[in-house]
C-alpha cells in the first residue's frame, strides 16, 4: 500500500475540513436523532471496536476523528479499513464479519 492509497482513507492529511465531506459524517448529520458516545474520560490504550454490520462502527470512528482534528495534527490521525486487504498479487480478499 502506498501513500496515495492511505490518503484516500485520510483526506484530512491534505485538507483539515475534508472529514466533513465523508459520506458517514454527512449521513449522520442528516439524522433527526443523534447519539454521541462520550469517551472523554476513557483511559489511554488500544480499543477494539466490534459489532454487527451497519450499526455505526465506522461512523463512530469518523465522528471521533472529526472531534479530534482541531486538537491534534491531522497527519497524526490514521484511519484504515481492514475490510479489504491487498495481497502482494494486488488481489482483494474480503473479510467476513464475525
Amino acid at each position: 500500500m502506498d501513500n496515495i492509497e492511505l490518503l484516500k482513507f485520510n483526506p484530512w492529511w491534505e485538507r483539515k475540513n475534508a472529514i466533513g465531506e465523508d459520506k458517514h459524517i454527512r449521513e449522520f448529520e442528516t439524522k433527526k436523532i443523534k447519539y454521541y458516545p462520550d469517551f472523554s474520560n476513557a483511559k489511554k490504550g488500544i480499543y477494539i471496536i466490534r459489532g454487527p454490520r451497519q450499526v455505526g462502527k465506522t461512523t463512530f470512528l469518523k465522528l471521533n476523528i472529526k472531534n479530534s482534528i482541531d486538537n491534534y495534527d491531522p497527519r497524526s490521525i490514521l484511519y484504515f479499513s481492514f475490510s479489504i486487504i491487498m495481497t502482494s498479487a494486488r488481489s482483494c480478499i474480503f473479510l467476513s464479519t464475525l
